[in-house]
């Protein structure tokens, strides 16, 4: 039902009942109007004209659909029966299009701008009336596939990129991708960084402005790049990439094809095996004896000079030249070889080799370089860095680092220079090799209620660090000085090559002193400092502590175990130091050093040092001589001193013995 109020006697009046809200079931199931007057109907006479029925009904609106980067699909859905068509309209309700079909759920716009964001009303209309929805709807169009960017200036390492937008609006977003070939597509490749490095699978979104001309870094030369650009619109609904963009500017790919676009003549280019006098530029792709690569001069001037030969397997002049010296040679369809008798990749002289294949020929396209030659073409080396090593004392070890002797060289073993003192270790080429670096081992403490074990020198193995051509200084760590009178022992001197630094063993302390840290600690006792009992620790990957308690300490601490405290009938043995076989034999290194034995416990045996250098300490008596003096740790293994011993009547003491001097040695691959 509907109320109707009669505002004013003896004028027409237009009332209009909106049935929009009555579902559509419930509409068209009425087939006739009743009228009823409820109020002042007393001698009134009512007149009713030109009733009329219309279920023209407003769309509800939908999303908005790019289409193209010039159109929208404005989407709706229909809620009449008895529409003609439907509209769209700008936000002032000016007519934009009109879609002149019946039942339908969209209506298309096109003739717009790239990447721009629209906003709409939709209507639906027939004969006799229009009905316009509320509200607008909103969308993008999608941006323009971007042009082929400008790619220039390539070197060896580096070429400057910069993305064209095309016709897409100032802001438009875009990111680069980076190919290794001639092709770009998206796939394969990496996408630049902000800063033209390589930023992987993550696109880099930025405007032409900001984007500019970007330098890509990390090209090798003797590969070709290829560059392709595609953009995003407003709603993120990104392009496919547009055309591709590449300079390499004479640089002569290792394999594949070649597109010339600058004004040039080859840079990567080798000396003819066949002729010395001559160079080679040679492009190789294929299989066998056949040569399918392709030379395109897509534009610029490309030159053969006089003495060069241009290998390829097909040439296309595609809208640049070329410019041929007397004495330039093009051969056409003919492989292109190297000596590579390994078959590692890398050849013997960097010669190429144009038709016929030479002994040991291999393919060029199969190389991995042609910037470095084999170290030894019966040899496979991965890394094939023509590595030598010179200083120390050198000795020769198997490809299995074992069955060391003075000479000759192993083909495919190792170099090893041992360092005792001092010294240079240099470096031809570069590459890397493998060390152990040992530390002077520290001074045993004195005697008063025994001294402790000195600890040992600082143990570091390093199975890989590279090195560059140039002389390293080698520095050997002395042993700790064990104490004299009116002096504490002194701690082990560090030992260092390229950078890597062992640390010296700590000294050993007594009851009255707590010794010191070092790669391995002296023997400790911490009293008065009992809670907690806090321990020196010894430098991490070099060492462990000495013996440690509150009121007692024992032997110092060892590259492969912590010092022992006093167990009757032994004292505190130093801890065992680790074992190495980089000389070609099994040696231990770094033993911590025993500790000394007092007057009131002369039925304590001898306290040992541990293995790899570590003194035994003294003994003490209660009556008469010591029955054992402290021993030095060993020199060259970094062995920390023993302890002193103590004897009572007369009262003395032995001063600790000295720490062990270090070693370093560094192992090289040889050819």
């Amino acid at each position: 039902t509907n109320n109707i109020t009669i505002s004013q006697a003896d004028t027409w009046e237009q009332k209009t009942w909106d049935v929009s809200g009555i579902a559509a079931a419930s509409r068209n199931a009425v087939t006739k109007f009743a009228f009823k007057f409820t109020a002042n109907t007393s001698g009134a006479v009512f007149y009713f004209d030109d009733i009329q029925t219309n279920a023209l009904f407003a769309p509800t609106l939908g999303s908005a659909t790019s289409l193209t980067d010039s159109s929208i699909r404005w989407n709706f859905t229909d809620n009449s029966a008895e529409e003609t068509g439907f509209t769209i309209y700008d936000e002032s309700s000016n007519l934009l299009v009109t879609c002149a079909t019946a039942d339908i759920g969209y209506c298309d716009e096109t003739g717009l701008t790239p990447n721009t964001q629209y906003t709409r009303k939709i209507g639906t209309y027939n004969a006799t009336a229009t009905n316009i929805a509320g509200g607008t709807v909103s969308g993008y169009t999608l941006a323009v596939v971007p042009g082929a960017p400008v790619v220039n200036t390539r070197a060896a390492t580096t070429v400057q990129v910069n993305p064209v937008p095309s016709t897409n609006p100032a802001g438009t977003l875009m990111a680069i991708y980076k190919e290794e070939g001639n092709t770009c597509d998206g796939s394969g490749g990496n996408y630049l960084a902000a800063n033209g490095s390589n930023n992987g699978a993550t696109a880099v979104w930025q405007s032409d402005a900001t984007w500019g001309t970007v330098t890509a870094t990390g090209l090798s030369s003797e590969k070709a790049y290829t560059f392709c650009v595609k953009a995003k619109n407003g709603n993120n609904a990104e392009t496919a990439f547009g055309g591709t963009g590449v300079n390499d500017s004479g640089y002569i790919p290792l394999s594949g094809d070649f597109i010339s676009t600058a004004t040039t003549s080859s840079i990567n280019k080798y000396v003819d095996g066949n002729n010395a006098a001559r160079y080679v530029i040679g492009l190789d792709k294929g299989s066998g004896s056949t040569n399918n690569s392709n030379f395109e001069a897509r534009s610029g001037i490309f030159t053969i000079n006089a003495n060069e030969t241009l290998a390829v397997g097909t040439l296309s002049l595609t809208g640049g030249s070329m410019v041929i010296a007397t004495g330039g040679v093009i051969e056409i369809g003919k492989p292109v070889w190297a000596v590579d008798a390994d078959a590692d990749g890398y050849t013997s002289n960097s010669k190429l080799y144009v038709g016929n294949q030479p002994g040991n020929g291999r393919r060029k396209y199969l190389l991995t370089t042609l910037s470095a030659n084999d170290c030894n073409e019966t040899y496979y080396k991965t890394d094939n860095i023509c590595l030598t090593c010179a200083g120390g004392t050198i000795t020769y070890t198997d490809s299995n680092g074992a069955n060391p002797r003075s000479s000759p060289a192993y083909t495919g073993g190792y170099s090893v220079h041992t360092f005792t003192g001092s010294g240079t270790f240099t470096v031809t080429g570069g590459g890397d090799v493998t060390s152990l670096i040992v530390a002077g081992g520290g001074a045993g403490g004195y005697g008063i209620n025994s001294g402790y074990g000195g600890g040992a020198g600082g143990v570091l193995y390093t199975a890989s660090s590279a090195v560059t051509e140039q002389a390293y200084t080698v520095t050997i760590g002395a042993g700790g000085i064990g104490g004299t009178t009116g002096g504490a022992s002194a701690t082990g001197q560090n030992s260092s090559f390229n950078s890597l630094i062992a640390i010296g063993g700590g000294w050993g302390g007594n009851n009255e002193t707590t010794g010191s840290n070092g790669g391995s600690a002296g023997g400790q006792a911490t009293s008065p400092n009992c809670s907690p009992v806090v321990c020196f620790t010894g430098t991490a990957g070099q060492g462990n502590q000495g013996g440690c308690s509150c009121n007692a300490g024992g032997g110092g601490g060892g590259a492969g175990q912590a010092g022992f405290l006093p167990a009757f009938p032994v004292g505190g043995n130093g801890g065992n130091g680790a074992a190495y076989s980089i000389s070609g034999n099994s040696v231990y290194y770094g033993g911590g050093g025993g500790s000394g034995t007092g007057a009131n416990d002369p039925s304590y045996n001898i306290s040992l040092g541990g293995l790899g250098g570590g003194g035994n300490g003294g003994q003490g008596n209660t009556f008469g001589s010591f029955n054992a003096d402290p021993v030095a740790g060993t020199a060259n293994l970094g062995g920390g001193g023993g302890g002193g011993g103590r004897k009572s009547f007369p009262v003395g003491w032995q001063w600790g013995a000295a720490g062990g001097g270090g070693i370093v040695i560094i192992r090289c691959a040889t050819p």
